[in-house]
Formats: structure tokens, sequence, C-alpha cells
């Protein structure tokens, strides 16, 4: 293989300049323009600024979850383990996981520490105390995955979004508001904990040998190609073969129900297990952050969830359409099985777009920008999913990259983006 040129190398120095640009941009002007408008708001900004922080430290958590204690495949590992002492490359893999991870929580805790200086601190004191606690939660994942306790590792992400948001709602309102948001927190928690997922948390397991480490292996080379291909159903494919999930049969109401509408049922009681989670914690975040920052961040937020409820509805809902299986089974040509498949994510976003509504007294054009997102987000994923390939190439900063692939990457969030200009503009 022909190693790469010292030229090419331009591009990855670009693509840092523009991130460094951005992440500048974001310590220098964003992040202390929003302190500053908590303020204005009579809020303390260094409380706002712990309560956004902690669900930002979820979602590290979160991320750290695919770090891994190794970065090779089974195959690579068993050929170095019959040639060197496997507890070597062990140490290895964990150097380079660690110094990767410091370099990337660099990246979060730079913004973080110039936004904070706006409330009077020193820039260096917060940047080093968020990189230290980043890292920190790096090495506890990576610890977790390596006893065997995988579960317990999930949890981190959700206590710490879950602490943020009740501190939002106690800077935004009061202690007995934070203590109603933290009570439906801990109902939401409960019925979440009945799932399998987490039933295994805070059981003793043995040891799994090193050789079988290879999860977080898996997990880390889906992670890269999603990133490389700009396709992230590689990673819910891989986190599908993970958890050992099974094709589950459609239950006997399916079929007896007319047009469609059982299968319409099941989707949308599947689909509720994966998004009910979400919606409890960031429905309180939603009324939290428009009485600290405004209608605009709150309905940033809206949008975003409303994103996440369509396309976790819509993957199962994908699958199916891509099949001639429900046409045929209900005989319904036309349009009439892919409008009562997309029925359960227009119903649920339509009732996160009600109470959001009422919640912050929004004018009626609003409310309705928010109840069309869903139907225009399926609508422009199902019209990426049905393009046909073009061959054209849309030159970047990374190289000439298809048309196509940006295309699919970019629908759905493209209908957010106008979706939240559209309600920006009408307020």
């Amino acid at each position: 293989m022909r190693t790469r040129s010292w030229g090419a190398l331009y591009e990855l120095v670009v693509v840092a300049a523009m991130a460094l640009l951005l992440l500048h941009a974001l310590g220098r002007d964003l992040l202390p323009g929003l302190l500053d408008r908590a303020e204005d708001r009579g809020h303390a900004p260094a409380w706002v600024a712990a309560a956004l922080l902690l669900p930002v430290l979820g979602l590290w958590a979160r991320a750290c979850h695919f770090a891994g204690p190794l970065a090779m495949s089974t195959g690579m590992f068993q050929w170095r383990v019959s040639r060197h002492d496997p507890a070597a490359w062990l140490r290895r893999e964990r150097a380079l996981t660690t110094l990767g991870g410091a370099a990337l929580a660099a990246l979060v805790a730079v913004p973080a520490g110039m936004a904070l200086a706006a409330t009077g601190a020193h820039p260096l004191v917060p940047a080093f105390a968020i990189w230290a606690v980043l890292l920190a939660l790096l090495l506890l994942a990576s610890y977790l995955q390596r006893r065997d306790l995988d579960a317990a590792a999930r949890l981190v992400p959700p206590l710490l979004a879950a602490t943020g948001v009740v501190l939002a709602a106690g800077v935004a309102w009061d202690t007995t508001g934070a203590l109603l948001v933290g009570g439906w927190l801990l109902l939401a928690g409960a019925a979440a904990a009945r799932r399998p997922a987490v039933r295994g948390v805070g059981r003793r397991a043995a040891l799994t040998p090193r050789w079988q480490l290879h999860r977080g292996a898996r997990n880390r080379q889906a992670l890269n190609a999603s990133v490389t291909m700009l396709d992230a159903d590689v990673v819910r494919a891989a986190r599908e073969r993970e958890d050992g999930g099974a094709r589950r049969p459609l239950p006997a109401f399916a079929y007896r129900l007319p047009r469609s509408a059982g299968l319409a049922a099941v989707v949308l009681g599947r689909g509720l297990r994966a998004v009910a989670p979400a919606i409890a914690l960031v429905l309180p975040l939603v009324f939290a952050v428009d009485a600290l920052l405004g209608p605009v961040a709150a309905l940033l937020v809206t949008v975003l969830l409303e994103l996440f409820a369509t396309v976790a509805l819509a993957r199962s809902t994908e699958t199916w359409l891509d099949s001639g299986a429900p046409a045929r089974m209900w005989a319904a040509p036309g349009r009439r099985v892919p409008v009562m498949l997309c029925l359960p994510a227009v119903a649920v976003c339509a009732a996160i777009a009600v109470a959001v509504s009422l919640g912050m007294a929004l004018p009626v054009p609003v409310t309705l920008v928010l109840a069309v997102l869903p139907a225009a987000v399926l609508a422009r994923r199902r019209s990426a999913r049905r393009a046909v390939p073009q061959g054209a190439l849309l030159a970047t900063p990374m190289g000439a990259v298809p048309v196509d692939l940006v295309n699919g990457l970019i629908a759905g969030p493209d209908m957010a983006l106008l979706a939240l200009l559209a309600t920006a503009a009408l307020l």
C-alpha cells in the first residue's frame, strides 16, 4: 500500500483550523452571550452555566461508552496474543484511549472555560476543572467496561443529565420547582428501570477474560466507520448486535385490524420505549430554558427533541417501507400503508408541540410549524432514500464528497433548521 503524501496533510490542517475557529467563536461570543441573556433575566450566570454543563457531561459520558478498553478486531487481537504478552497491548491501548480522550476533552473544556470567564472567574481554573471531570468520566467508563458492568456505565449519562435538568429548574424557578421536576424524573427513571437493559445494574459480575474484551473495540470501530461513511445507522446496527436483539413477531391483533392500523400501533408501542425517557427528561428542560434564556433557545431544544423522536420512531417504519410485505398483507395499494406507519411519529411530536405551546403560550402559527415538522422530516428522509444516485461530487476541505452522501446526511436536520428559523421569525 502506498504511503500517504505529506502534501495531503493540508486537509487535516484546514479541518483542524476550522474546528479551532469554531470553538473559539463558541467560547468567546455564543456562550457568553447566552450567560449575559440569563443575567439580564435575573439569574446567576454561574448557576446557569453549571446547569447547562451537566447535560453536556452526560453526552460526553454516553460517548465514552464507545471508547472501550481495546481498539482492535478479534482476529488481530488473537494473533497478537499468540506472539506477544497481552498485558502490554492492553496497557498500550488504554494509554492511547486516555491520550485521545484527553485531547478531545480539551476541545470541550477550553470553550467552556472561556465562557465561564465572563462570570468573573479565571478561564484556566474552570477549564482545567472541566477537563479533569471529562477525563475522569472517560476513565470511569473504561473501568466499568473492563469489569463487565456495562449497565452501570449506561446509568452515568442519564444521572448527569437529570441533575442538570433539576438544577436548571431550581435556577429558573425555585426550590419547589426543582423538587417537582426531580420527582417527575424519579418516576420516569423508575419506569425506565423496568427495562431489561438496566435490570443488571448493581449485580456483581466476574471479571471478563482479557481475550474477550472486544465489545468496546467493536463499538469504537462502529463509530469510526459511521464517521467515515457519514451514516449513523452503522452505530445503531452495532448496538443492536451487541444488545442481542432479535426479530420479534407481530402480535395477533395487528393482523385483525384493517389498513395496517395494528402495525402502526405496534410501531408506536415499541418506539415509545426508546423515546419516552428522553421526552420525560427534555420537556422540563424546555420550560426551564424558556425561563432562563428565552423562547428561541427553548424552541431550539424542542426542535431537537422532535427530530430525535421522529428519527427514533421512524427506524422500524423505514424498515417496513423498504419491503412490499405490508401492502400485500393488507391489500392496501398506494400511499395508505406509508401514511399509517408515519402516524406514530406524527402523533407523538404533535403531543410534544401541544404541550410546549400550552406551557410557553406560543402563537398558533408556531404550534402548527412544530406539529408539521415530523411529517416534513419523514418526507425528506424518504425522498433521500429513494433518490437515484447521480455521481456528482462536492468539493470540501476534506476532499471530494458525493452529493448523494451529503443529501442523505442532512435529510431531516435541514427540515429542523428550517422549522427553527420559521418559528423564530414568527415569534
